[in-house]
């Protein structure tokens, strides 16, 4: 019987996503026939693993690693890669000297300690064509010390070894890539040494998301493929319960903000703000509640997150919240995603563009609609239905007219290129362009083209300006789309006659270029009909108490529509579907040996 020996050194006890994703991965091995060896953090006690050995001493999250640090979210200030770090006079040299030296040392520590427990890991394993051996989460540190590992033990070379690399390459968005060489050329140099310590190892990399996958690329390093990320199957979609309705219209609708508080979810910087803006309409009246999970209290410190609400006369403003411990175990934790009824993912988006949120998986699993942050990987998930859903406005019979950029008035400041290109930056010089609207017209969608740039990571921030002809009234973050044009449907939001419309780059000061601008009005029904479908693209901050707003207006189209989706969404993330890709790599390496 082949083998599978499933590697996460950071889980270290039952709860959490190394736990949830663990568990996931050995089950489904088992299920396709594999024996199952699991590896794990040696405070590791729990027996619902099966085949357990607890003897790694570390975890991948190491404040020296580059990339698994997250130095921008540490509160250490220290960049190693950084050369500014080693100027200065001779006391400010001589401190970053010291301090480099420690680091090194540290780096070379955690290098030597991995590569040791990997040979206690691997002790016994007599290596068999058909294993597979999978590190779901590593850094350039383990990397490095699985090449020791490796080029010391000849019969490793049976095995296929999985890596999967979780964590940010580069920070930021696309247009931030290229000023960050120093980071690139030392991952790319760990790469290198790696490379010539295992250069007959059949080493396969992946990563969780594909803005990801092409972060890793630029390393020239070798071939990163996405690899599907697993959805537990207690999250699974159930048609009948999904679209079941409410059982109760004036029941509070459960906002969750499910999962760990960390600094780059951005819980404590927007959470109490948009408390204050929506108390009035929706939590001091019964409409919505908060579901929130922190951690335990420190005996040092206090909560982590506490919420301040005002004083009532009907009681504890309290009860507008639920402060839920995390980790929660397995069961109670697919039943706090299970009994949501929105999931609230208003996380960092420049630290989670290219990142995988695994909370956002269950909940669409489980077909909760979401509201999320512009510009993430989260909203991309949705993106492509709420494209399909703007086209589909134009084919039911609500479309009114329809014109291009020749039938527009636009500003002077900023004039189209040749050829009816558009270009606009964030502040300076954005593209507004007005047009007369018709009494019986309650919306419009507006299609455009990208001209450059044409990688991901550049956003249009659209904006229906007010009666003022400064306030937007609506606003919409629309990125890049495959294949076909970018949309975006706005309602109006006044009874002004004259429409102006903003483009700017939504998080750059680079100049981005549209093109094939088309402007197609909608029947006044469209006054009454959703933004999108299955969740809410919030375009920032000041934008998530109207995308409150809509929800609760709309829930019910949203939670259909989440539970259609869900089944599309689950299928893919099927945890076999991951054993599956992993093994496919054995038959083509068998392929290419007869061929």
């Amino acid at each position: 019987m082949a083998r599978f020996f499933l590697v996460d050194h950071s889980l270290s006890d039952a709860g959490g996503h190394h736990f949830d994703y663990v568990q996931c991965i050995a089950r489904a091995a088992e299920e396709m026939g594999f024996e199952t060896v699991v590896g794990v953090h040696r405070r590791f006690r729990s027996g619902q693993l099966g085949a357990t050995i607890p003897v790694f001493r570390d975890t991948t999250y190491q404040a020296d690693s580059y990339l698994a640090g997250l130095k921008h979210l540490t509160r250490s200030k220290d960049d190693f890669l950084d050369p500014a770090a080693k100027q200065g006079n001779f006391i400010k040299r001589s401190k970053a000297v010291w301090k480099m030296r420690r680091h090194k040392k540290r780096r070379a520590k955690f290098i030597s300690h991995f590569a040791e427990d990997c040979r206690r890991f691997f002790r016994n394993a007599q290596f068999q064509d058909g294993d597979h051996v999978f590190f779901t989460t590593v850094s350039e540190l383990e990397l490095l010390a699985l090449s020791q590992f490796l080029s010391n033990n000849p019969g490793s070379l049976r095995a296929h070894w999985h890596l999967q690399f979780h964590f940010n390459l580069f920070e930021g968005r696309t247009p931030e890539y290229d000023k960050q060489t120093a980071i690139a050329k030392s991952i790319s140099s760990c790469f290198d040494i790696a490379a010539a310590q295992m250069p007959y190892h059949r080493c396969h990399f992946y990563t969780t998301s594909e803005l990801l996958a092409e972060q890793y690329q630029r390393l020239k390093v070798g071939q990163f493929e996405v690899l599907p990320y697993p959805v537990s199957d207690s999250f699974r979609p159930d048609l009948q319960q999904d679209l079941a309705a409410k059982a109760d219209s004036d029941q509070a609708l459960r906002f969750t903000c499910p999962g760990a508080i960390r600094r780059e979810k951005g819980h404590v910087e927007y959470l109490q703000p948009l408390v204050n803006k929506i108390w009035d309409d929706y939590l001091s009246q019964g409409k919505m509640r908060l579901v929130i999970q922190r951690p335990p209290r420190k005996l040092v410190r206090g909560e982590k997150l506490e919420l301040d609400f005002p004083a009532t006369e009907s009681g504890d403003a309290q009860d507008v919240v639920d402060y839920l411990p995390h980790p929660l175990p397995s069961g109670q934790y697919s039943d706090l995603i299970r009994s949501t009824d929105c999931g609230l993912l208003f996380y960092d988006s420049r630290t989670y563009f290219s990142r995988r949120a695994g909370v956002m998986g269950e909940l669409l699993s489980c077909g909760k609609p979401v509201i999320v942050s512009a510009g993430s990987w989260l909203a991309e998930q949705i993106k492509e239905t709420n494209f399909e859903y703007v086209e589909s406005l134009t084919r039911t019979g609500l479309a009114k007219r329809s014109f291009g950029l020749e039938d527009l008035a636009w500003s002077s400041d900023n004039v189209p290129l040749p050829g009816g290109v558009i270009s606009f930056n964030d502040e300076r010089h954005p593209f507004e362009f007005t047009f007369e609207r018709e009494s019986d017209e309650g919306g419009f969608c507006v299609f455009w083209d990208w001209h450059w740039p044409q990688d991901n990571g550049v956003f249009n921030r659209v904006e229906l300006i007010g009666g003022d002809g400064e306030t937007a009234e609506m606003v919409q973050t629309v990125g890049h789309r495959r294949g076909k044009p970018a949309c975006s449907f706005l309602r109006f939001g006044s009874d002004a006659t004259s429409v102006k419309l903003r483009f700017r780059n939504a998080f750059h000061h680079s100049m981005a270029s549209i093109k094939n601008v088309r402007v197609v009005t909608l029947d006044k029904q469209a006054a009454e009909i959703a933004w999108g479908t299955v969740g809410i693209v919030a375009a920032d901050e000041a934008h998530l108490p109207n995308c409150i707003d809509e929800m609760v207006q709309h829930y019910e189209h949203y939670r259909r529509s989440a539970g259609k989706f869900a089944h599309g969404w689950y299928s893919r993330h099927e945890p076999k579907r991951t054993i599956a890709h992993l093994v496919s790599v054995e038959q083509q390496y068998a392929k290419r040996r007869a061929a």
